[in-house]
């Protein structure tokens, strides 16, 4: 198995989102009806989004792992 970073594996993820798929399915008929200039402004636009997002999760996963770490996993009940 290789190593594939967080943030690639939290990209992949957000592609499979049915908005994303939405919008490349209607980027790929731009290019067929010959709209060049529509599917290269949905495609940035994609890029653009996906990847905030991904990075976006992969943060907040960091970040909630910290705080487990905080977070006692046993606890004292008095009877």
């Amino acid at each position: 198995l290789s190593f594939v970073p967080p943030v690639f594996s939290a990209l992949v993820g957000q592609i499979k989102e049915p908005l994303i798929l939405m919008l490349l399915f209607s980027a790929a008929i731009s290019i067929a009806l010959g709209n060049s200039a529509d599917a290269i402004s949905i495609g940035i636009a994609l890029l653009i989004v996906s990847l905030v997002a991904a990075v976006q999760e992969y943060r907040s996963e960091q970040a909630l792992e910290k705080l487990n770490h905080l977070v006692p996993h046993t606890c004292t009940a008095l009877r």
